[in-house]
């Protein structure tokens, strides 16, 4: 682990066999993003830190990896994890804890990661940011970004047959099936008493 000195916080790099680290933020991270989504909420109430650092890490494509910690009176209070997949940088997940914003930490992670792309050079650097959240999205304009392609999606929630949303179909289906499954397991169990005394 790699560590330098930024005034009142120390930068430190990561290895991926060091990441739970960062895993405590991560999840904050994750319960941001769920209560930030107005339509996507149950996508990130799901979200697993082992499966999704086993998803990125897994990747035959990845050719490199980069996670910055920042810390500050021995406790990490914010990281950028990134990869490169051939020619292309993607910083996968940056987060500060909500204590220590505005004080410049997002820039200093971010510029590291930015000269890591350029140093392994990269033909580009993409990162994906929730639409509803216009304070990241500035963040990253003022650091060059330029918003790309839009990926407009339907809600699995939102989806509705016969004014039932597919989320709640299975359970209706369920419900429906429920006496006739009641009424097999009664005879059943008749059966079994019945047997059971001859």
């Amino acid at each position: 682990m790699e560590i330098t000195m930024n005034g009142d916080y120390d930068i430190i790099e990561i290895e991926k066999d060091n990441i739970n680290l960062i895993k405590d933020l991560w999840e904050k991270n994750r319960i941001f993003h769920q209560n930030k989504t107005n339509n996507f909420s149950y996508q990130y109430s799901n979200l697993n830190f082992d499966e999704r650092m086993n998803n990125i890490f897994d990747s035959k494509d990845i050719n490199h990896y980069k996670i910055t910690g920042i810390i500050s009176q021995s406790n990490i209070i914010g990281y950028c994890l990134s990869i490169i997949q051939k020619n292309s940088g993607e910083l996968c997940t940056l987060f500060i804890d909500e204590k220590y914003r505005n004080n410049g930490l997002g820039h200093i992670l971010i510029e590291k990661h930015l000269e890591w792309f350029k140093n392994n050079e990269c033909n580009s650097i993409s990162v994906n940011v929730l639409i509803e959240n216009k304070d990241t999205i500035k963040f990253y304009e003022s650091l060059g970004f330029k918003q790309n392609i839009i990926n407009m999606k339907i809600p699995l929630k939102k989806i509705e047959v016969n004014g039932l949303s597919k989320s709640w179909m299975f359970e209706a289906n369920l419900l429906a099936r429920l006496p006739n499954f009641l009424e097999t397991l009664s005879n059943l169990l008749i059966r079994i008493s019945y047997d059971a005394n001859s």
